[in-house]
């Protein structure tokens, strides 16, 4: 009996949230502009997708297929920089595009000089982009365009660098990859405080998803968040039950990284303007939300992963010449982040040669 309530109140939500999503689409095809405040959202249970949709089997990278112009609600989306010869080399083995504000100069120098310096990409057959939105004011957007004169590294957007547009930034990783760097083998997605053990990244891979004659094809890795993990009414990340009416999330990937084969990023940047809801937080939008739309199965990397920066710390008191047990770690809180990487990157450079 229990169960039958509980389907049935997942059945109601499920009927209710669709009619309201068709209404509003008819009533803004109408010029009828509803103001969301303004309809009583029905909120509970735990989520589950509005509507499914069919995964691509054929060539994405057939030329006959063209990605939309637009970028979920932004009509008028146009690359600010687009980095265009970035990924020209067609033997690449990773493309890494990575999260970054506009203001974060340090971060992204730390990362030149570290796993994505030049030599070991071109060791690695390694790709890098960082992408931004627009600053806040003309002198940022000069010593961006400083900084890409030097680099040629910076993928931008035409719309404002701000918590609020985290999922156009994502996405709009997805549509560069998909016009300019489609033949790349995986992807990964980063933030630009995080520590990458890149050796251990191409290991990982390599052992793990790359081990036939075959592309790699249906991957999208990272460490886990369970299904049922409670939504966040409060604080930073907080999503009002108006933007989001479930209690809980579906299974979706941290965002500080992870790994993807193109033909899954070709997938959801397709159906990602026609999954409801939209949410403004990325992660749970691309790796939740529209991937449990289009049925991929995350697959979990969370033993690769640390959150605890004592974990690294301890790995660099040793004496051994083993590598971290971590190839990917989150460490953007901590007061010594450029010091800590820096070293972390000298004992990975000494332990992996």
């Amino acid at each position: 009996m229990v169960r039958w309530t509980k389907f049935n109140r997942f059945l109601l939500l499920s009927v209710g949230l669709s009619f309201f999503y068709v209404l509003n689409d008819l009533n803004n095809e109408n010029g009828i502009q509803m103001k969301l405040e303004e309809v009583e959202p029905q909120t509970g249970g735990q989520f589950h997708p509005l509507k499914y949709f069919p995964r691509f089997r054929a060539d994405f990278r057939d030329s006959k297929i063209v990605l939309s112009r637009n970028l979920l609600h932004l009509n008028e989306f146009h690359f600010v920089k687009n980095a265009s010869k970035r990924c020209t080399n067609e033997d690449v083995y990773l493309l890494a595009f990575v999260h970054s504000a506009a203001a974060n100069f340090e971060k992204r120098r730390v990362i030149r000089s570290s796993w994505a310096s030049k030599k070991i990409a071109k060791k690695l057959r390694l790709k890098l982009v960082f992408l931004i939105g627009l600053p806040e004011n003309d002198t940022l957007q000069s010593l961006l365009e400083k900084e890409n004169s030097q680099h040629s590294d910076i993928v931008q957007g035409n719309f404002y660098d701000t918590y609020k547009n985290l999922t156009l930034k994502h996405l709009m990783g997805y549509k560069w990859v998909l016009q300019f760097c489609s033949h790349t083998k995986f992807v990964m997605k980063a933030d630009d405080d995080a520590f990458i053990d890149i050796f251990k990244v191409i290991k990982v891979l390599k052992e793990t998803f790359d081990t036939t004659h075959q592309a790699p094809r249906d991957i999208l890795a990272c460490s886990l968040f369970p299904e049922g993990t409670s939504t966040k009414r409060d604080g930073k990340w907080r999503l009002s039950t108006t933007e989001y009416p479930f209690d809980t999330f579906p299974t979706y990937c941290s965002g500080v990284a992870y790994f993807a084969t193109p033909d899954v990023l070709f997938d959801m940047y397709n159906a990602a303007s026609d999954v409801k809801p939209f949410v403004w937080i990325d992660d749970l939008f691309v790796t939740g939300i529209v991937a449990s739309a289009l049925n991929i199965r995350l697959q979990p990397l969370n033993l690769k992963f640390t959150y605890n920066d004592k974990d690294l710390r301890n790995w660099l008191r040793k004496n051994d010449n083993k590598p971290s047990a971590y190839m990917v770690a989150d460490i953007g809180y901590v007061n010594d982040w450029k010091y800590l990487v820096l070293k972390l990157w000298e004992k990975t450079m000494r332990v992996w040669k």
